[in-house]
């Protein structure tokens, strides 16, 4: 998006990859979303005791029930979770809660605080909008040439800026709103999670997420994502 010659040009991309995505989003809740979708959470809460849920499962994880909005498995976060109150032990997403709106994401912290039992955790890894900022507009970070690296991809202009950074991590990629730690922890408290903080991998307190980011996630990931951990009293 940031290449756009006009703003016909951006229009025209934006509803083209909007409709591209409702029509398949339409098209698998119409298919799956209904007794498919309600059969599949339904066997996986009688074969496990500890229920955790992996949304936006483009790999799966193991011990997790994995859900993909264009799957089998189909769950829209801006809508009403279909899990009961205080059944889920572990909710957990990556790269996902940035492609939707800011009442959506309220929204859906609101939600998960609603399924989560006591003591549940939702773990949300998303591009930190400081953590990009400080990585770019520092010369001494080494996640500056990391995330440099790849704007070749988008833009040919021969130049890779600081600038072309922070417009690409904001307009491209269907990203709707970034944010960060003072936004989460605000964000926590006011869906009444009782704490919300920041983790390295290393620290992350599920051993399946810990597996799967280690082994799945690369270098870029690694550069402008931080990994919130919210836990409900």
């Amino acid at each position: 998006m940031i290449n756009t010659r006009n703003e016909i040009i951006f229009l025209l991309l934006n509803i083209k990859a909007f409709l591209s995505f409702k029509l398949k989003a339409i098209l698998y809740f119409f298919i799956y979303g209904h007794f498919v979708r309600k059969r599949a959470i339904n066997y996986y809460y009688s074969q496990n005791n500890t229920i955790k849920i992996h949304l936006g499962a483009n790999k799966k994880i193991s011990n997790f029930l994995n859900s993909q909005i264009l799957g089998k498995i189909p769950i829209d976060i801006t809508k009403k979770l279909p899990f009961e109150k205080n059944s889920v032990d572990v909710i957990f997403s990556t790269h996902v809660v940035e492609h939707i709106h800011r009442r959506e994401l309220d929204f859906f912290i609101s939600e998960s605080f609603r399924v989560l039992k006591k003591n549940g955790m939702n773990v949300i890894c998303t591009p930190s909008i400081k953590k990009i900022f400080e990585a770019v507009y520092l010369n001494k970070n080494e996640n500056k040439n990391v995330l440099f690296a790849r704007q070749d991809k988008w833009h040919n202009d021969g130049v890779k800026t600081a600038c072309h950074q922070i417009n690409l991590s904001m307009r491209n990629f269907g990203h709707r709103f970034l944010v960060d730690q003072e936004y989460m922890d605000w964000l926590a408290k006011k869906n009444k999670f009782e704490k919300c903080y920041v983790v390295p991998i290393s620290k992350i307190p599920d051993k399946d997420i810990k597996d799967y980011v280690v082994n799945d996630k690369n270098d870029v990931w690694e550069a402008e994502t931080d990994i919130y951990v919210l836990i409900k009293n």
